[in-house]
């Protein structure tokens, strides 16, 4: 009895870890260089992952009189640039968001794409890939948005020196930015 107990426990143990899928959010840039450094780490965390996954790419077109023109949105470089450099990527789920104009509607709109898809019983493990630079502030908008919820963080390492200063008046606005983007929630 005290076997079969054990083997029942195991089952139920690896059933339920395998029940949960990451899902990975690239925070998309409208500067191709840091976008290009959160791709590459993007890259080399997918190698390295077994898990089941989604990915997540988040990302618009920032300025309002360039959305008017024909230019590609950041998730769908993103998108184009992990094609070309994944030999699995068309077996992965991927998801993209091309409505998100700032941080906080990435989640906002990550939100809203998990409460239409997933409205239940959501087992994601979050990972969330950015620049160095911007984790502070993604991690408040991030917890703004979902606030019972520890997302995991993989930082890509920037060269945009001027990036920690551009930080600090950005997170002036996280509040604002937070009541904003959940306006997208309605």
């Amino acid at each position: 009895m005290f076997y079969g107990l054990k083997k029942v426990l195991f089952l139920s143990l690896f059933i339920y870890v395998k029940c949960f899928t990451e899902l990975i959010i690239i925070l998309g840039n409208n500067n191709p260089n840091i976008q290009n450094e959160r791709i590459e780490t993007a890259i080399q965390y997918i190698k390295k992952t077994n898990n089941d996954k989604i990915i997540y790419l988040s990302g618009g077109i920032k300025k309002y009189f360039l959305r008017k023109l024909t230019l590609p949105s950041e998730s769908s470089l993103m998108y184009n640039e992990l094609n070309s450099k994944l030999n699995n990527f068309k077996d992965i789920n991927v998801i993209m968001d091309e409505e998100s104009t700032n941080s906080a509607e990435n989640f906002a709109y990550l939100k809203k794409w998990i409460f239409k898809n997933e409205p239940i019983n959501n087992n994601f493990i979050y990972t969330i890939i950015t620049s160095d630079f911007h984790k502070n502030r993604a991690e408040k908008l991030f917890n703004g948005i979902f606030p019972n919820i520890q997302p995991k963080f993989v930082l890509s390492d920037s060269n945009c020196y001027s990036c920690w200063n551009d930080e600090i008046i950005h997170l002036r606005n996280v509040n604002n930015d937070i009541i904003n983007a959940q306006g997208l929630l309605d």
